[in-house]
């Protein structure tokens, strides 16, 4: 018999929770601040995306007068940037405590666009000093809270052990001040001692103001004419655009760039004439986003100061991440930048990341990207059939161009009869060549009618320069026995010079020297 051996069973340890208290250190600080964005433009659309969840609080809450304005105004001379909203403001029991929480926010599943609690970070990694002010109506003092970016950064670099709480306490301070002067309800945010970054961005106006007419949930110009179909479909899936009025100190007021028209170069400018619309289905019977898409010719790349280019993503009607996050899906990315689309995400499970520079990768995001692919490869089809077209009217055009300067030459008496004869054969190829170009279906019937008619001239023209080349032989001039030399001296060039407009430039410039000399032996 064989002995089976048998494993003893083990009895399983079991778990508990830790005793020690969590550490949490200094450095999450800077992981929420200047770790945070890679692009300190990022900082103006944290706190205007707070400023528009103010003002939606306050008129949900009907309070008087508020007007949804965000008031910009930059200093570059003393580095200073203010953002004041006419929101519903924080109280005096509330203020400090949110403004120094950390990940704490209290909007998380609400409809509000904002929902981790450290966008109001955002500029500690871009200025020396932050102050946050706040009232509420019939409030009697402004509350104020100072953060200083400069002891935040000392103690950050500092090897000295720190943990979270006492960063942050050594690092703001708090007051009352009088309410005189100030707006009975607001919220601004002032950012003191701007570090200069990069081109200095951060303090130009214009580039502030092109910036969040891009990111920012501000409205359509007024003679925009997809503006109001575009609102339409938007508000009855419950995206409501256009929520505040942003105001740049000296530029006025903000709105979006999109336009009837765009200026494309030396090739003139580029029309917008089409708008498609696409709902996306959600997985329960809703809607998970909604998508417009404006067609133009699509005669290229749209120049990146038009700041329309691109398909872009929008949350709350604030666009996430840079307008090259769906490139990866066409065909050829280089296609994204011809076209201008914007999906409106609905689906709150759809969800930007923390730095909202893209969105957190789960299956409904890449539900939403599967049903958005096919759609990117209708516009690169149409891109390249446009791409075709131009090229096929550019061949046309050029060869058009082309033939009428070859009858001149062909029209020339002084040429060769030889080069005229292979320049005619040439002629009748390259006009044959032209009509069957011209026949091709991408080619719109007027343009086709169009080019039959100019074919047809350039016929017209080549017969009459034929008959006018067999009454006149150019040398007339000249005597028998010059014409036999001058005959052989141009074939002569004709032959060495591949080119027949150099040779025929040439020829022309023998003749016209010859024929002053002659004139000048016969009045002599």
């Amino acid at each position: 018999m064989t002995a089976t051996l048998v494993a003893l069973a083990k009895p399983e340890t079991p778990w508990s929770r830790p005793e020690r208290p969590l550490v949490i250190g200094k450095d999450i600080l800077e992981l929420l601040s200047s770790s945070m964005y890679v692009d300190p433009m990022a900082m103006y659309r944290e706190y205007v995306q707070n400023s528009a969840d103010a003002i939606d609080l306050a008129r949900i809450a009907g309070l008087s007068e508020c007007s949804g304005v965000v008031q910009i105004k930059i200093d570059s001379a003393s580095r200073t940037i203010a953002i004041r909203d006419d929101g519903i403001g924080l109280s005096e029991t509330e203020f400090a405590q949110r403004l120094m929480a950390l990940g704490g926010s209290q909007k998380r599943g609400t409809q509000a666009r904002g929902f981790r609690g450290v966008g109001r970070l955002a500029g500690l990694a871009f200025a020396q000093e932050i102050v946050f002010r706040s009232r509420q109506e019939h409030e009697k003092t402004v509350h104020e809270l100072r953060w200083s970016g400069r002891d935040v950064r000392s103690m950050l670099r500092s090897t000295q052990t720190r943990d979270l709480h006492e960063t942050v306490m050594n690092s703001v301070e708090a007051r009352e001040i009088p309410a005189f002067g100030w707006p009975k309800r607001f919220f601004e945010v002032e950012l003191k001692g701007v570090v200069r970054h990069r081109d200095d961005r951060l303090l130009n106006p214009q580039a502030v103001f092109d910036y969040l007419a891009q990111v920012a949930p501000v409205p359509f110009h007024p003679e925009f004419q997809f503006a109001e179909q575009i609102g339409s479909l938007l508000q009855s899936h419950g995206v409501k655009i256009g929520a505040i009025d942003i105001n740049v100190d000296g530029l006025g007021t903000v709105v979006r760039p999109h336009r009837n028209s765009i200026p494309f170069g030396k090739s003139g400018q580029t029309n917008f004439l089409e708008l498609t619309t696409i709902c996306t289905p959600g997985r329960d019977g809703g809607t998970a986003a909604v998508t417009w898409v404006l067609h133009s010719d699509y005669r290229g790349a749209l120049p990146s100061n038009s700041l329309i280019g691109g398909w872009r993503f929008r949350v709350g009607d604030i666009q996430i991440g840079s307008n090259d996050l769906l490139a990866p899906l066409f065909p050829e990315e280089r296609f994204n930048s011809w076209c201008v689309a914007e999906t409106h995400v609905i689906d709150s499970r759809i969800l930007p990341n923390g730095r909202r520079d893209h969105f957190e990768q789960n299956s409904f995001y890449l539900d939403l990207i599967n049903h958005l692919a096919p759609h990117t490869r209708e516009i690169a089809q149409r891109c390249r059939a446009t791409s075709i077209h131009r090229n096929l009217i550019r061949h046309i055009e050029t060869g058009l161009v082309g033939c009428e300067q070859k009858i001149k030459l062909f029209a020339r008496a002084s040429l060769a009869d030889s080069a005229a004869s292979k320049l005619a054969a040439q002629l009748d190829r390259d006009i044959q060549q032209i009509e069957r170009l011209a026949r091709r279906s991408v080619i719109a019937a007027d343009q086709q009618i169009g080019y039959e008619r100019r074919i047809k001239l350039l016929r017209q023209r080549l017969v009459r320069a034929r008959d006018s080349r067999a009454r006149r032989s150019g040398l007339e001039q000249f005597t028998p026995s010059q014409r036999i030399v001058l005959t052989e001296v141009l074939h002569s060039i004709y032959r060495a010079q591949p080119d027949l407009q150099t040779a025929q430039d040439l020829v022309d410039r023998i003749l016209k020297r010859l024929s002053k000399t002659l004139k000048r032996r016969q009045h002599s």
